[in-house]
């Protein structure tokens, strides 16, 4: 008989197997079924989905309300700001209740309330004051983290929707550019045909697949897979030309990548107080408190506070492993002072990167004047010039400085995102 239970008991463990092993397989082949769906219809939306267009202000609003990243930023701000209330509403009260019922087995057809016992038993926190502090300034000090590092978020993702429209203005002039390529190409009988044919077929693989990349980008960035985004209108004018000399920290520039730094350090110190905390006397404060209510078969008694009993002490453990209590605060210390190096090697770097932008800022705009100038010359020369191939020429001179100029613009804008990221004047307004 024995043998015939651990045989059913075999039998039963691989049943019980090889049905788990079937539904796994079963959920697995369902959620493939659903990803190949999926995959299928966002294929099919790259052509059959209708284009939509956005402002500037429309896109904000969609990747502020959309965009994975941006919306777990201001959770992260949100449960930061909750600390300290949490911490707070850790000393409230928590209260019990007991029901105990006292009856033997065989006299349970006798059951009355007098074998019931009832009671509501409130325990009153007293915290370590050292350790509360520590937690609220802990709580605080991540509730500022947690909002400077959003709105660094915050100006991360405009930088990135600008640039996205820096793109979309690109694709545009490809656009035109491939149709000026393609009326060209039909106009044009001579024997350099194949070589225009080429050249269009190359412009219109290059376009599409920049189109295509781009729609990707914007559906990452909005959150809006298988959509069809055209943005429009025009982002906000940013240029620091003429303000180059006053971006500095004196001035306030930099002043959100200063308090990140200034974060990192309080952090540091703040782990190696409570290192140093932990190998003090630790300090015990307790409460003994009566139930609010004892009730039982013969009457019930209340909360009294003359029974209230208020104990201190302290406790100073001698342990075994003090070598490694004095290790772990001298890694704190380390730790400390490893931050602080690494915090001088990236203030000298971003003050060595900002004057070394400033110097290219400086060297573009010199020769944008001097581009304009020479620009104005040839302009000159081609009213005054006679000569039919010295008109020609000029002009071909003409084209290759507007294109120089527009390269020296593309430059100075891409310095002026850099510059924008750390500009505190304009983000205090915007």
């Amino acid at each position: 008989m024995t043998l015939l239970k651990k045989y059913c008991l075999v039998l039963t463990a691989l049943f019980l197997s090889s049905c788990t092993n079937q539904k796994v397989i079963e959920q697995l082949n369902e959620h493939s079924l659903n990803q190949s769906n999926s995959i299928s219809e966002l294929t099919q939306s790259i052509t059959a989905s209708q284009e939509e267009h956005l402002s500037w202000k429309q896109a904000i609003a969609q990747y502020t309300h959309h965009n994975i990243e941006y919306l777990q930023s201001v959770d992260a701000v949100s449960e930061a700001a909750k600390a300290q209330r949490r911490t707070w509403w850790s000393l409230a009260p928590e209260i019990f209740t007991f029901a105990n019922v006292s009856k033997s087995i065989i006299d349970i057809a006798d059951l009355s309330i007098d074998d019931l016992t009832f009671s509501v038993v409130a325990n009153l926190t007293i915290p370590n004051p050292f350790q509360f502090y520590a937690q609220l300034y802990a709580d605080y000090l991540g509730q500022l983290s947690s909002e400077w590092n959003h709105e660094l978020v915050r100006r991360n993702f405009r930088i990135r929707l600008y640039r996205f429209y820096l793109q979309q203005k690109q694709l545009d002039q490809n656009k035109v550019k491939l149709a000026d390529a393609k009326k060209q190409l039909e106009s044009n009988s001579d024997s350099n045909i194949d070589e225009l044919l080429s050249q269009y077929q190359q412009l219109r693989v290059n376009y599409i697949a920049n189109k295509e990349q781009l729609r990707v980008q914007l559906n990452n960035f909005f959150n809006t897979p298988g959509k069809r985004w055209k943005l429009v209108g025009t982002p906000p004018n940013i240029s620091y030309a003429k303000r180059l000399d006053k971006l500095s920290l004196e001035n306030g520039y930099g002043q959100l990548g200063l308090r990140l730094q200034t974060v990192a350090i309080e952090s540091n110190i703040l782990t190696l107080w409570n290192v140093k905390l932990s190998k003090w006397p630790q300090l015990n404060i307790g409460l003994s408190n009566p139930p609010l209510l004892n009730s039982n078969g013969t009457g019930a008694e209340y909360f009294d506070s003359e029974q209230t009993r208020l104990f201190t002490g302290t406790s100073y453990g001698i342990q075994l492993d003090d070598p490694l209590s004095k290790e772990r605060l001298k890694n704190a210390e380390t730790r400390a002072q490893y931050t602080r190096e690494r915090l001088r090697l990236t203030t000298e770097r971003d003050a060595s990167r900002l004057h070394l932008l400033k110097m290219r800022y400086k060297y573009l705009l010199q020769q944008e004047s001097t581009l304009k100038q020479q620009l104005k010359s040839y302009k000159s020369q081609t009213l005054t010039s006679q000569s039919p191939s010295s008109i020609a020429s000029t002009y071909q001179k003409q084209v290759v400085i507007k294109e120089s100029l527009r390269n020296n613009k593309l430059q100075q804008l891409q310095f002026d995102l850099e510059l924008w990221l750390w500009d505190e004047t304009y983000w205090s307004k915007n």
